[in-house]
């Protein structure tokens, strides 16, 4: 079982097998109000939206009274089909646990378009979760191949630092006039052996003018709910920057360079999707150097006679942009790898990536 694959079988509209047949009338309400939110930038809005309505935050617009009256009119029916049990109050209340059940219908279909699939390396993946802060401009977003995209962490050879069991992230970018936002849904599997969603929204948590400018910090704090959100939030940042880079290593995997066949229309088979591995080179480096490293680091305390030797330590990768070409108009992203002080600078090989 391809985990992204099956859920997109079982999700997306109008293939939808996970829940009654109800769902999937086009002339149902539910049906109409996820195939309206699963098309362009909706997704993303739809948490927006209903976060509001959860917290009661910000003024809400003609959408917010639209989706707060549809909560509110077909809220218990719809909890009770897809939750498979009787709301209470409270759960009629909390519009999160909405999007949370709404989320794999709608990320599902939306990536069933393209079936793009990422594999990051874990030290690559441990790198970029490493930072502080930073920043993303609309104009980065020009160089990223694909706005919607899964994160494939199964095959990470060492556990995740994100959940245990999370299998991957469905992740979709996108801009409205004054930010830049990364839509989620991490998936798991659960202790009973099911598959469990969350959704989620990361956004510019800076102060600041509305520029265009995604600019996050990582909270000092931690949420004793979710303590992995920090790292978890600075890693898919780092990630989609990693992807518009102009020197990101990526190479297509070997598998579906073989069986990858663009669908005339989608039918939701192996065959359609495109896997890429990123960072792989750069990892093995970073492994071949830590372990020559340990080796010199015991060398010379079996051998005190021989001097001393302070083990390497890295100094953090970073972002570096310059302008190019007539008037310098073109922005261009480079990642500027880390150094183990003492080898030098990592190199790592640069792949075009062509949509």
């Amino acid at each position: 079982m391809y985990l992204p694959l099956e859920v997109t079988k079982t999700m997306a509209l109008p293939e939808v097998t996970s829940v009654p047949k109800t769902l999937k009338a086009p002339k149902q309400p539910i049906y109409q109000f996820l195939k309206r939110f699963s098309e362009g930038d909706m997704t993303g809005e739809l948490f927006l939206r209903l976060a509001r309505n959860t917290y009661k935050t910000a003024p809400c617009d003609e959408l917010d009274k639209e989706i707060r009256q549809f909560i509110e009119e077909h809220g218990r029916d719809i909890w009770k089909l897809l939750a498979g049990t009787e709301p209470t109050k409270t759960d009629l209340s909390n519009s999160m646990a909405f999007y949370n059940m709404f989320a794999p219908y709608l990320f599902a279909t939306k990536w069933a378009k393209n079936k793009q699939v990422y594999e990051f390396d874990p030290q690559l993946e441990e790198m970029l979760t490493n930072t502080d802060s930073t920043n993303i401009t609309s104009e980065y977003l020009k160089s990223l191949p694909y706005r919607t995209f899964y994160m494939d962490m199964s095959t990470i050879p060492i556990p995740s630092r994100f959940y245990n069991p999370l299998q991957g992230v469905f992740v979709h970018v996108y801009q409205t006039d004054a930010d830049v936002c990364i839509a989620f849904l991490r998936v798991a599997i659960a202790d009973d052996g099911q598959i469990a969603y969350s959704g989620g929204i990361i956004q510019n948590n800076t102060t600041g003018e509305n520029d265009g400018t995604f600019c996050y910090q990582k909270p000092d704090d931690k949420d004793p709910n979710d303590p992995e959100w920090n790292d978890f939030c600075m890693f898919l940042i780092n990630a989609v920057l990693y992807l518009c880079a102009s020197n990101a290593e990526v190479e297509e995997s070997e598998i579906t360079k073989k069986t990858y066949r663009p669908p005339k229309t989608v039918k939701n088979k192996f065959s359609e999707i495109r896997a890429w591995h990123v960072g792989v080179r750069y990892g093995e480096t970073i492994r071949m150097t830590r372990k020559k490293a340990d080796r010199d680091v015991k060398s010379h305390a079996a051998h005190p006679g021989a001097g001393t030797s302070k083990r390497p330590h890295m100094r953090r990768g970073h972002w570096h942009h310059y302008r190019t070409g007539k008037g310098r108009t073109n922005l261009i992203l480079k990642w500027i790898p880390p150094i183990l002080v003492g080898t030098g600078e990592i190199t790592v090989v640069k792949h075009q990536v062509k949509p």
